[in-house]
């Protein structure tokens, strides 16, 4: 959604015929038959590039509260069950963009990273966009799992992600991991 809570676009999580993950994304279209664009490049443009519960992103900003950020949907959904602000990008790892920084302006952030190459990458070239931005930048890791999904699934708390050695440019400061209720 937009930052008012308007309808942008959705991505739609499913399994491709082998069995894998496939991600879909789609804008609504009342042009089209469907009701749905499929070639969000084509219908949105840049407005494409929105990050994921943005309404409740800006509201934690506003608020002082820390902002969680995850390499996808599931993660950041299993984050917000327990009770923080959680977003993500679309597309998942690599698919960060600068333009996502603009809304983390003074944020207290904390990136939980995905434990594979692509989600160290991920995490590094968030944080370093945030360089500069964010009050503070914390970045962390799954104590058990691939992920935050599946850290939560063992039964393990905000407090229990480790803390990961960070980006010479996005050091962070000290401050405590607070759970809030949106």
């Amino acid at each position: 959604t937009d930052a008012n809570g308007n309808l942008v676009f959705q991505v739609l999580r499913g399994r491709d015929a082998a069995g894998g993950k496939q991600f879909l994304q789609r804008h609504p279209d009342s042009t089209n038959r469907s009701g749905w664009c499929w070639k969000l490049a084509a219908c949105l443009g840049d407005r494409r590039h929105l990050p994921y519960r943005l309404p409740e992103l800006v509201d934690g900003v506003r608020r002082g509260v820390p902002v969680w950020i995850a390499e996808g949907e599931k993660d950041a959904d299993a984050l917000r069950r327990l009770g923080v602000v959680a977003t993500c990008n679309a597309g998942g790892a690599g698919k960060w963009r600068p333009e996502h920084a603009a809304w983390l302006k003074g944020a207290h952030v904390v990136i939980v990273r995905d434990m594979d190459e692509p989600g160290r990458q991920h995490q590094q070239v968030v944080a370093r966009t945030l360089a500069g931005v964010a009050a503070s930048v914390r970045l962390v890791e799954p104590a058990k799992g691939k992920d935050a999904y599946d850290h939560i699934a063992a039964g393990l708390t905000l407090e229990d992600f480790a803390s990961v050695v960070t980006a010479p440019d996005a050091a962070p400061t000290s401050w405590p991991v607070a759970t809030t209720t949106s």
